[in-house]
């Protein structure tokens, strides 16, 4: 009797480890969790530091390079340098500290989400009695993501069957039959009631062993993760989103896998404003969808009349917004000419260029023709040049005819050249024939920067305004971050037969964007990923 009172309570003592040991796994995740992002803060609060202490010395150093600083802003100068360095040493720690821990809360979350501790009320345990039949024993134990899955698709039948019971009680007019489904009725809400609560329980488990798998700071997914890592986090926020959509309509379900899906990614945002621009022009979007190597399906989508509801509310969301903007225009406050005053002015870049230019100037007389500044400098003033000696010297006497700090002569030399060199009058207008400003520079004869900076300063002077000319670099940065979202898009994307015709659009973009990247200066126009995929295949891109 006695022994088996003791394995009684051996047995009892092993259950009793079991239940607590996923608890404890939860406890230890939520203060690993606490501990990182306490950290990470304290680092972002470092590295806004160094921002502002690093603005403030490249303004200092600027005054110190034209030789127009104080001692007392010489003295403020050498201060935020020393600053600098201990807030880098102290970033550097924080940075390692805010590694490690960041680690520590993955696996902790990793090994919680792994053990096999939670109750599967879908997984019934038969066990064999001495007449040869099975007996019901109990439910499964799993982990939390499986049984959870499992009692969510079980929700949802049960919610179906419902409905079901709900309309034939509605359509039948014999008492007997009515009292019958009611009674059945009851049943389905209590053990709906019932699933529904452990359901919640375990989504709440959920949702807080998944912030061990997101930035603190941007409330995304963390870019350092491991495969297993990202996994693990992909099924939680499925299994989330498949929970919260049980009780919505075909439409308000695939209006919230869109929003899911434009997930304000690049990659993502490149797909939404490419069918928005295609529903605008009433383009047909199963052929875009295609065009894209996407599908319906990758979007959460039933159909597309929902696709273009969608669309159509994002469209007018933006004109309205575009309208108030536009109505607020003439209500600025006494802060926003505070802001106005302290924010950097279009021509900002245009003064550095001349600061730039002397320590330039001073590298060159030195000898020092091979530094990284001297060499970049030389690549701004000049176009087409590869030498940077030569690129220089070639660059610098447009430099200084078209770069003045004292007035806008420079500017003016700028439209007088370029008037002579298409034959304009003196009051005919110019801004109109000016192209891209890839086409500007190379008729111009100096970098395209160098070029974009000039257009920035005559904002300042109220000669044009931002409208009426358009950025060739700004354009090589969409054409580059495109194949960058491509690739992120692509990568992310089961692999299958339906990726075949995305794999040959991204391939075939790719080895346009590394011939435009290796002759940039044979580039006169620039394509946005839209156009780029329109026109992937003719053989006059570029």
């Amino acid at each position: 009797m006695a022994a088996v009172l003791g394995a009684s309570v051996a047995a009892i003592s092993i259950l009793s480890k079991q239940a607590n040991e996923f608890s404890d796994a939860i406890s230890k995740t939520s203060s690993s969790q606490s501990s990182y992002s306490e950290t990470a803060s304290e680092l972002n609060n470092l590295n806004s530091e160094l921002a502002t202490s690093a603005q403030r010395i490249s303004e200092l150093q600027a005054l110190k390079n034209a030789g127009t600083i104080s001692f007392t802003e010489q003295s403020e100068l050498e201060t935020l340098k020393l600053q600098n360095e201990e807030l880098e040493r102290q970033i550097s720690l924080k940075q390692q500290m805010a590694d490690t821990q960041s680690e520590t809360t993955v696996n902790d979350a990793l090994n919680a989400l792994k053990l096999q501790r939670t109750t599967d009320f879908t997984q019934e345990i038969l066990s064999p009695a001495e007449d040869g039949e099975r007996y019901f024993s109990g439910y499964a134990e799993t982990d939390i993501i499986s049984a959870t899955k499992n009692q969510i698709n079980e929700l949802s039948d049960l919610q179906t069957e419902r409905t079901a019971l709900l309309n034939k009680l509605n359509s039948t007019s014999n008492k007997s039959e009515k009292d019958m489904l009611t009674k059945k009725l009851n049943v389905f809400d209590l053990k709906i009631s019932d699933r529904f609560n452990t359901v919640s329980d375990n989504i709440k488990i959920l949702n807080g062993l998944r912030e061990s798998f997101k930035d603190p700071l941007t409330g995304l997914m963390k870019t350092d993760m491991s495969a297993e890592a990202e996994m693990y986090y992909s099924s939680i926020t499925k299994i989330i989103d498949d929970f919260n959509s049980q009780n919505l309509s075909p439409t308000e379900r695939s209006s919230k896998n869109l929003d899911k899906f434009f997930d304000n990614s690049y990659s993502k945002n490149v797909i939404k404003d490419t069918l928005i621009e295609a529903a605008k022009s009433g383009e047909n979007l199963n052929i875009i969808l295609k065009n894209m190597g996407l599908s319906l399906d990758d979007l959460g989508v039933e159909n597309i009349k929902d696709l273009k509801t969608y669309l159509n509310a994002l469209v007018s969301d933006a004109d309205a917004a575009s309208d108030s903007i536009k109505s607020l225009s003439d209500t600025e406050s006494i802060n926003s000419v505070a802001s106005a005053f302290h924010s950097k002015n279009s021509g900002y870049n245009y003064e550095q260029a001349i600061v730039y230019s002397q320590r330039a100037t001073d590298l060159f007389n030195q000898g020092l023709v091979g530094t990284d500044d001297f060499k970049a400098f030389a690549d701004y003033i000049s176009y087409g040049m590869d030498d940077s000696i030569e690129a220089y010297q070639a660059g610098m006497e447009k430099f200084n005819r078209y770069f003045t700090a004292e007035n806008d002569t420079g500017l003016q030399n700028f439209i007088q050249d370029f008037k002579e060199m298409h034959s304009l009058g003196e009051d005919d207008d110019w801004i109109s024939d000016i192209g891209s400003t890839a086409l500007l520079a190379k008729d111009m004869g100096i970098g395209i920067g160098a070029v974009e900076d000039i257009l920035s300063r005559m904002e300042d002077y109220g000669y044009i305004t931002s409208d009426q000319w358009h950025s060739s670099l700004e354009d090589l940065s969409e054409y580059k971050n495109s194949l960058s979202a491509l690739e992120e898009l692509y990568d992310s994307m089961d692999s299958g037969e339906h990726n075949l015709p995305y794999h040959g659009i991204y391939h075939k973009f790719q080895h346009r964007v590394f011939h435009l990247l290796n002759k940039p200066l044979r580039v006169l126009r620039f394509f946005s990923l839209r156009e780029a995929i329109a026109t992937i295949n003719s053989s006059s891109v570029f």
